[in-house]
């Protein structure tokens, strides 16, 4: 990115395998990415002993803002988000689009109202689908990312159902993450970002 761009490149990230956004749903330490409201209201960050990991991503924004961002002389500017998850969200498959869709409209608000900057409202959202091999992968969440893509013009599929994928057959080996990686970057580029 930084080769493209020419200017240095920052990476703001949340990442825990087996997580969910659905709280019905069974997810690592029963941390969710759930943007409801009364989820929201009942517990803290994740990374402050709570249960959101939604809230830990974007306080973690806020504090790259605050304390990194904001001091640099050329400025800043958030290009995109990418986001890769939806096996843990299985069991109700038929939330998953509405819960996606919950989770991208609370991140842009945050940007919005963090930064005062009313673009961040269709800050592009870049979501890799799963290998066709996953024994944990869904028709029904793939679906739904794609009928998020055609509802919304700054969020993006990438597909990635032929990866590779290590002994468990869920999560992607070396090769398989690096095809992610390569055409998530190939999406990036498309759009100018």
């Amino acid at each position: 990115m930084e080769r493209l761009w020419q200017q240095p490149f920052y990476v703001i990230k949340e990442s825990l395998g087996d997580t969910s956004i659905d709280p019905r749903c069974k997810s690592n330490g029963d941390m969710h990415w759930s943007a409801d409201p009364e989820y929201l209201d009942s517990t803290a960050a994740s990374d402050k002993g709570g249960l959101s990991l939604l809230k830990a991503f974007t306080e973690n924004i806020g504090a790259a803002i605050d304390y990194q961002l904001s001091k640099l002389p050329e400025g800043y500017d958030i290009k995109f988000m990418l986001w890769h998850q939806g096996e843990g969200d299985r069991s109700q498959t038929d939330s998953y689009h509405d819960n996606l869709k919950v989770v991208v409209d609370y991140v842009r608000n945050y940007l919005v109202n963090k930064t005062g900057q009313q673009k961040y409202a269709h800050l592009p959202f870049i979501c890799g689908t799963f290998s066709k091999a996953s024994r944990q992968g869904s028709p029904k969440v793939t679906a739904a990312m794609y009928q998020l893509q055609k509802e919304d013009p700054d969020f993006h599929v990438v597909d990635v159902s032929d990866a590779t994928l290590g002994r468990d057959q869920i999560h992607f080996d070396a090769a398989g993450a690096e095809l992610l990686g390569k055409r998530m970057f190939e999406k990036i580029r498309s759009l100018g970002r």
